[in-house]
């Protein structure tokens, strides 16, 4: 018995990279598992950490010597951190012989497997994918299709969206989502029940995240707040200066091609496996990412969560299985003490049904 996920697998994206090798990782232990190498653009690369790019760059500066000398040390930068993305994608991902780069070149030729998995992540956001119909597995003509915590990543689905989901989803023979407003559309749509699953990277446990890190050798024997962030607002800033109290030195990584402007130190060259470091060593975490916030969960640490004000939904949901809602910090929030919007990451963990994905995952594969 063999299955094939099809996931986001690919992005130089912390939470992608991990919640597909955690899906992968938990479903081996039930059957033979790849990972199918889609990538939903063909014109997807790393083209913009190449030295040709750099080159560009400085041109289109007329080649001025500061200019230089300040794009040299970024390229060097977001070429190591790319390395380390290629390294555990080699190391870590069992991916399918054939690569597929867009819905034409998988329509065509589609992979065989006896299971199917869609998810996680945000794999149904058209906005995202291209109007990619491969994520709903559109190309399977025959197999039992399936989808773990996938996610459309917001509340007001697009006409294709819609679309897909009558034309593709109604063919699955089980489906779970990663929030409850999607499930409650789904539902109603499909005339069939839709359940809540939670993000992949909860099916393993905190031991196993654990025995993947790679240590920060810089931040060695240092108490920090780890600051991972996706979206540059007001309600990032006036966390981080708040959290300045605790005079503690603040490590700050980037994701979403984010800038920063706060009293601190990043690191632009930090891997997935140094990511996980990072959260199970600080002293605090500040995030307004899903997978910062929930990683922030299994290593028990306690954390501000902020908003993101594009993509919040999912910390939301995430924030609603510890009935924890009232402590996200949004630009208008207001507080006495930061303290009062800690979120105790080990308290809400334990409040959150781990043990339903891991049930459903066995379930499926064994029927």
């Amino acid at each position: 018995m063999k299955t094939g996920i099809i996931t986001m697998h690919f992005p130089e994206n912390y939470g992608a990279v991990l919640q597909a090798y955690a899906l992968q990782q938990y479903t081996s232990r039930f059957c033979e598992v790849e990972i199918i190498n889609y990538i939903h653009n063909p014109k997807y690369s790393r083209k913009s950490n190449s030295i040709l790019t750099l080159f560009r760059k400085i041109r289109a500066t007329g080649g001025k010597i500061k200019r230089i000398g300040r794009d040299i040390p970024g390229y060097i930068e977001r070429k190591k951190r790319a390395e380390k993305f290629s390294v555990f994608q080699r190391e870590y991902f069992k991916l399918s012989q054939n690569t597929y780069h867009g819905d034409r070149e998988i329509f065509a030729a589609p992979p065989r497997y006896d299971f199917y998995i869609s998810g996680s992540d945000q794999i149904w956001n058209t906005n995202i994918t291209n109007n990619s119909a491969a994520y709903y597995l559109g190309f399977v003509n025959s197999g039992k299709k399936y989808s773990y915590a996938s996610s459309f990543g917001h509340r007001n689905l697009t006409d294709k969206e819609y679309e897909f989901s009558q034309k593709y989803l109604s063919l699955y023979a089980d489906i779970t989502v990663r929030e409850s407003m999607s499930a409650r559309q789904l539902s109603e749509w499909l005339g069939r029940p839709v359940e809540v699953m939670t993000d992949p990277v909860f099916l393993l446990s905190k031991a196993e995240w654990t025995g993947m890190v790679k240590r920060v050798e810089c931040l060695k024997d240092r108490d920090f707040i780890f600051v991972y962030n996706m979206q540059y607002n007001q309600a990032m800033i006036r966390t981080v200066k708040a959290v300045e109290k605790y005079g503690l030195a603040i490590i700050v990584v980037n994701g979403g091609g984010t800038k920063i402007h706060y009293n601190a130190r990043e690191l632009k060259d930090c891997g997935p496996q140094e990511f996980l470091w990072l959260i199970l060593n600080a002293k605090y975490v500040v995030t307004n990412s899903f997978h910062g916030a929930a990683f922030s969960l299994i290593f028990g640490k306690n954390v501000w969560i902020c908003e993101h004000t594009v993509r919040n939904l999912r910390l939301e949901e995430l924030l609603s299985w510890g009935k924890s809602e009232d402590k996200q910090i949004r630009e208008d929030s207001t507080w006495t003490n930061i303290d009062e919007k800690m979120v105790d990451g080990q308290k809400v963990y334990d409040m959150i049904d781990v043990e339903k994905g891991r049930h459903y995952i066995q379930e499926i594969l064994g029927r």
